[in-house]
């Protein structure tokens, strides 16, 4: 402290001050920090939970989805005939339209990877390869 007392009370009063200011930024600038810190925590948070809830609803849409599929396929392996095929698939389109999944083709697979129907009816439809031999199966 002996250079203090070298000073002129002028030169004294703008060193403290200017010791007193700094001292202040450096205070505030880490509560600063701490503060943008904390808010970023918390909106990664919320990004976070904002993803978990998307993809339990996603969960929840495509399991219900498998199922009204699963209920379609049984219906239409227990159907005698063929001629309410497509009232099933209207019925089926309208389900996954409530869930928010459109689609844009139906195919009728047979257990040796034929298609027996589709809607539409696409002449490319024999060009496709579904038996489990084609790789596109698991």
């Amino acid at each position: 402290m002996k250079f203090l007392t070298n000073l002129t009370l002028a030169k004294k009063i703008i060193f403290l001050t200017a010791l007193g200011l700094a001292l202040g930024g450096v205070v505030f600038s880490g509560v600063a920090l701490g503060a943008v810190n904390q808010a970023t925590e918390t909106m990664l948070q919320d990004r976070l939970t904002t993803a978990q809830l998307v993809s339990d609803y996603i969960d929840e849409a495509l399991g219900r989805a498998v199922f009204e599929l699963e209920t379609a396929a049984r219906t239409i392996d227990s159907a005698a005939d063929r001629s309410r095929l497509d009232s099933l698939v209207a019925a089926l389109e309208d389900r996954f339209t409530r869930l928010s999944i459109y689609t844009h083709s139906i195919y009728l697979v047979g257990e040796d990877g034929q298609i027996l129907w589709s809607k539409p009816q696409s002449p490319a439809r024999d060009l496709i390869e579904l038996s489990p031999d084609s790789g596109l199966t698991e």
